[in-house]
């Protein structure tokens, strides 16, 4: 794929000339080797009540970008306000979207606060060490892989109801376990609200299915949770007594696609931003770990209007006593 570059002068100077022939903006873009979505953005973006004119052009794209590259240095309120949120574990489309909620003067995107965690002044500051990845360079994240297991009972993600499946009822939540470093056998238990995207945290001294299904079954107690999407883990191979003793529905994704059960491998990699991969869980408190629940539900999610997921998940359940 070839590297996107910028228009220059020559080329803008060429647009207003065929623009003055009343050529169309296909028959332009063919003509200076570009897409017509660039000469369709350029016209709309840089012409002025006067109209389009290729010097006054360059010159506002050129100012626009020296302001985007330089507006969070040199603007105080932003920079502090950008700092603070990635110090309290807020992505920067979260900040980003915070800023339009608050109304808040010289609103930005969340590209220019990457750009700024990883250029000079956020590097000498470590903020990059306050993104979920914690990566000194911007990469991509890869899943987890999954092998598939025999569960009496199961009942095929595909079997769900349409309500279920699109998100449009609350309560309907998807669980899963992730592992530390620190203690193979512990480990914590996490629930996501697929509408919400509440999450709960569950901590566990094995993945024996009995301890774990009792874990689950403890925290959502009183709790409206009409069903739970789970992978194919023996950890999870007595969900029926979730049905039984609770009414709780249970679904399972097909063998090897965690993918399908999305919302709470987002959690988890949210999760990791507070807990440590190479953490012992055993040497975290209930208390500490319910700490962690509540931080990561008051944090606006971008998928929620920037909402936060306890106001979410509390509107919708007006009257229920929360554990967050």
């Amino acid at each position: 794929m070839e590297k996107y570059t910028r228009l220059c002068a020559e080329e803008r100077r060429e647009i207003f000339k065929l623009k003055a022939q009343c050529l169309g903006i296909r028959a332009i873009g063919r003509a200076i080797g570009r897409d017509p979505s660039v000469v369709s953005r350029e016209l709309r973006r840089n012409a002025d009540e006067i109209g389009y004119l290729p010097d006054t052009a360059h010159k506002k794209a050129a100012e626009r970008r020296t302001h985007r590259k330089r507006k969070i240095i040199h603007d105080s309120k932003i920079r502090e306000y950008v700092i603070q949120k990635l110090r309290c574990q807020w992505s920067p489309e979260q900040i980003a979207g915070r800023m339009k909620v608050e109304n808040m003067q010289n609103q930005i995107s969340h590209e220019p606060i990457y750009q700024f965690i990883y250029g000079e002044h956020g590097k000498a500051l470590g903020l990059y060490k306050f993104l979920r990845s914690r990566q000194q360079k911007r990469c991509q994240i890869f899943g987890r892989k999954y092998r598939s297991r025999g569960i009496k009972d199961r009942i095929s993600i595909a079997q769900r109801p349409a309500e279920v499946a699109n998100r449009a009822i609350p309560g309907n939540f998807e669980g899963d376990l992730t592992f530390f470093y620190g203690n193979k056998s512990a480990n914590l238990t996490v629930l996501t609200d697929r509408s919400s995207r509440y999450t709960m945290l569950i901590k566990n001294k094995s993945k024996h299915s009995n301890l774990v299904i009792d874990g689950i079954m403890k925290k959502i107690m009183g709790l409206p949770i009409k069903s739970i999407t789970f992978d194919n883990g023996t950890e999870f191979a007595l969900h029926k007594r979730l049905l039984d003793e609770m009414g709780i529905a249970t679904y399972f994704c097909d063998p090897g696609s965690p993918w399908q059960k999305g919302s709470v491998e987002n959690s988890i990699n949210r999760l990791h931003r507070f807990i440590a991969k190479k953490e012992n869980i055993n040497a975290w408190s209930d208390q500490e770990i319910e700490k962690v629940e509540r931080r990561m539900n008051s944090i606006p999610r971008k998928v929620l209007g920037y909402l936060t997921p306890y106001q979410v998940f509390s509107g919708q359940n007006k009257g229920v006593a929360f554990h967050s």
